[in-house]
């Protein structure tokens, strides 16, 4: 166990990303909507991989002995790319679904609220993902961590887009349950890392 345990601590990267195309091939074999409906299985992925990559710190707090702490720290830039690229994807086909990919007719959804909110998330990931290395951690210093707070301004973003204008949240289903259930669990997970930290401050 103790080989696996480092095994997956060293290729912890790879395997968030062989994971991540994994998943975007079987949504594409099992995508019966058309660009639409693929856009959406990436939305949905894109989404379940920033909660993925939230929940990384509250583990380590939560769950201090946790064998693969490590790998989980390791690998969560590789989600956070993740995320970004199936953000990517998931406007990308809903530009080609509604616009046939014609500049023509582009952006005219950001007038609406829902949307902004969308592209908002976009940006972040963008932002993101561009400094989700090495060289931009150096050269950033602890301005890198201030960026990268704003995954949470993308978390709350990407929540309201997916209410206002996914067409599954129209009423309660298996897919905007699941949705809401992951948003509500990555929330929980945080509010217990924040009060075990405040906990853990001496008395003045």
């Amino acid at each position: 166990m103790e080989g696996l345990q480092q095994l997956v601590q060293k290729n912890a990267r790879r395997l968030a990303y062989a994971a991540a195309l994994a998943l975007a091939l079987a949504a594409f074999a099992a995508n019966t909507g058309g660009s639409s409906g693929l856009s959406q299985a990436y939305g949905y992925l894109s989404f379940s991989f920033l909660c993925l990559s939230l929940a990384v710190s509250p583990v380590r707090v939560l769950f201090p002995s946790f064998k693969y702490n490590a790998a989980l720290y390791l690998a969560r830039r590789a989600l956070g790319v993740a995320a970004f690229v199936f953000a990517f994807l998931h406007f990308a086909l809903h530009s080609f679904s509604f616009y046939k990919g014609s500049l023509q007719y582009f952006p005219p959804d950001l007038e609406r609220f829902g949307m902004a909110l969308g592209a908002i998330a976009l940006a972040v990931f963008f932002a993101l993902a561009a400094t989700s290395f090495d060289f931009a951690v150096k050269k950033l210093g602890r301005r890198w961590f201030s960026l990268h707070k704003l995954t949470y301004l993308a978390y709350l973003a990407i929540i309201a887009h997916a209410c206002l204008e996914g067409s599954h949240f129209g009423s309660l289903n298996p897919y905007s349950g699941s949705f809401l259930l992951l948003a509500a669990a990555t929330l929980l997970l945080e509010a217990a890392r924040l009060w075990k930290r405040r906990a853990a401050k001496p008395a003045l």
